[in-house]
């Protein structure tokens, strides 16, 4: 690959479809308009091949030799006793040219200039050579030399242009540019090079109208596609762009920046596995590129292929270890692959990198709920929020770390910030209902119950919670219906199980509660309130041994249960355990003081037996 071609994959298209305003935090304006420069020097720009128009005498034409080396060795013979002949210098300039001897050519057309300084075609000619090689302060000197001399001469004003926009020198650029196309308005390479210029100066309407007059030329000009597609892209204009690229394709099977930006539009659609396969292309040609090792990582985690994502944004931080956006990548792969320790470094060297992406702090925060460090939550919440007021995330774990803190009111305010935000969101409805049942308030819970419900037909936790809250009220047969929805959606989840088994307990049909705890807890051996239930149902057939044992492993898994407290309090009541019957009514009650009313036939024969 060109190695200017190579920088410019490298810089210019590591900018995605669409992202001039959603990623200013990781490339700013000063580095795109860095980028963009970047693009010019590797582009070809057709040029005039005419000479300039010129009075000055020109080398007579003697038959030319055979080969270059033939003409070069005639040439300089010529010289030897044509010193002064500035025609001559230039054409031998001309044959080093052949030769690609450049240094040569540059010094040889320089001592044309010396000799005959206005002429345009000499100096025409240096310019081209400079353009070349990059040297654009060289280029402008030569190309306004030249125009002193002949103020339409519309290639120098073409190549002075392109000189002053790499340097960043763009209403000059543009001026030029103007001028050359007012001389001709059907001049290819001004045309071009004004499309460049508006493409620096984030003009993309205007930089596809030349690009277009320009393709209409020449209609497989690839750097005119590219230019073209461009701008559509930033336009958001992703039919056309692909359509640029796609063409580009036809003409060139492995041209990289293509296949770049086409993995790029597959990534913004959701199309992963093009995504994938068109970035794998782009390695082939370029395997340690960085912007397609982590466009490659990115599909390949939605796709959770976790360490194939994982291995791609090492590889992408090996090769630019100063790129925060790979190492919070790369966390994000790590916290799928359950390496939390290596997601935080991650996360945290990201962010002391200067990334201010609120998914980093998200990332902390996840990590800090899982360690139950609430004010730890709270406070990379809080940060993420600095960055993203109405981040829906964020404020779900916020309400859930102040509500383990206690501060139900505030915890409650954070859903309800967040529904506002995401209010199509039915898994934060759910959360908050949870909430509401925890608090009694079982309208309002049904209320959340019944939209996320609207929203998703298939919620499954909605129904389960909407049937307990049912159950609350009274209403066994609404709350019976809602677990066997929740059953049919979930065969495998034990939450409607063991709602289903308290509505059989209150119809009084304990034999199908049993059952529905033995079944629920196959299926989740750790649930306290599967042994819970069970043991309200062992009581109720009066297998009051089973019942206690059942309550106790209740309480191995939740010290504080305070049902399982009272549940096993009755059944030692039960088996005259009276003692040990004392401590957990008095356990229970401590827990929940609302229990004791429900507990007062128990207390009654406690008393009694004091």
């Amino acid at each position: 690959m060109n190695p200017l071609r190579e920088i410019f994959v490298r810089v210019i298209l590591q900018l995605p479809p669409f992202t001039m305003i959603a990623f200013k935090s990781a490339l700013t304006r000063a580095r795109f308009h860095l980028c963009l420069l970047t693009l010019l020097p590797c582009l070809t720009i057709p040029l005039d091949a005419a000479p300039a128009s010129n009075t000055t005498t020109t080398a007579p034409a003697p038959a030319s030799p055979a080969t270059p080396d033939e003409q070069l060795v005639a040439q300089t013979v010529t010289l030897q006793t044509q010193p002064q002949n500035a025609a001559l210098w230039h054409a031998r300039g001309q044959t080093r040219l052949k030769l690609r001897d450049t240094a040569g050519a540059a010094a040889d057309y320089s001592e044309a200039i010396r000799i005959a300084p206005f002429n345009v075609n000499f100096l025409l000619s240096r310019a081209r050579l400079f353009t070349n090689q990059g040297n654009w302060s060289a280029v402008i000197a030569d190309a306004t030399s030249g125009l002193a001399v002949n103020p339409a001469q519309a290639e120098l004003l073409v190549l002075r242009a392109r000189a002053r926009a790499s340097l960043g020198q763009l209403d000059e650029a543009l001026a030029d540019a103007d001028k050359a196309i007012s001389l001709n308005s059907g001049n290819l390479s001004a045309l071009g090079i004004r499309a460049r210029i508006y493409l620096l100066r984030q003009d993309w309407t205007r930089a596809v109208q030349d690009a277009s007059a320009a393709l209409q030329q020449t209609p497989n000009d690839i750097d005119l596609l590219l230019l073209n597609g461009i701008a559509h892209r930033e336009k958001q204009e992703a039919q056309e762009a692909r359509d640029c690229f796609e063409r580009i394709l036809k003409l060139d099977a492995n041209h990289a920046v293509a296949l770049f930006n086409l993995g790029k539009f597959d990534l913004a659609k959701g199309d992963w596995t093009a995504a994938a396969a068109g970035f794998s292309r782009v390695l082939q040609i370029s395997p340690q590129l960085p912007e397609a090792l982590a466009g490659r990582g990115r599909a390949r985690l939605e796709t959770d292929d976790a360490e194939g994502a994982l291995d791609d944004f090492s590889r992408a931080i090996r090769a630019r270890p100063d790129q925060a956006d790979n190492y919070l990548l790369r966390a994000l792969a790590s916290e799928k692959l359950g390496d939390f320790e290596r997601a935080i470094a991650d996360g945290n060297k990201a962010i002391a990198l200067g990334l201010q992406d609120p998914k980093a702090y998200l990332l902390i925060a996840r990590n800090d709920e899982k360690q139950a460090a609430w004010d730890a939550v709270v406070l990379h919440s809080d940060r993420a929020l600095e960055l993203s007021p109405n981040n829906t995330e964020a404020l779900r774990l916020k309400g859930r770390a102040l509500l383990a803190r206690g501060q139900t009111k505030e915890g409650l305010e954070a859903f309800g910030q967040a529904i506002a935000t995401s209010p199509n969101e039915w898994h934060i409805r759910v959360e908050r209902a949870a909430v509401f049942h925890q608090q009694q308030r079982y309208d309002e819970a049904i209320a959340d119950c019944d939209k996320a419900i609207e929203l998703n037909p298939e919620a499954m936790y909605a129904y389960s919670l909407r049937g307990f809250c049912l159950l609350q009220k009274g209403k066994t047969d609404g709350a019976l219906a809602d677990c066997e929805k929740a059953i049919s959606l979930d065969p495998q989840q034990p939450l409607p199980l063991l709602v289903r088994a308290r509505v059989m307990l209150r119809r009084n049909e304990s034999a199908k509660a049993v059952a529905d705890c033995a079944t629920a807890l196959k299926l989740m051996p750790g649930s306290a309130w599967g042994y819970s239930t069970l043991a309200l149902a062992l009581i109720q057939q009066s297998r009051y041994e089973e019942a206690a044992a059942s309550a106790s492993k209740a309480l191995q898994i939740a010290p504080a249960d305070a049902e399982s407290f009272a549940t096993r309090g009755r059944a030692n009541v039960a088996l005259r355990r009276y003692k040990s019957a004392a401590s957990d009514v008095d356990h229970a009650i401590e827990l929940d003081p609302n229990l004791k009313p429900s507990l007062s036939a128990e207390l009654e024969e406690l008393k009694n037996r004091r």
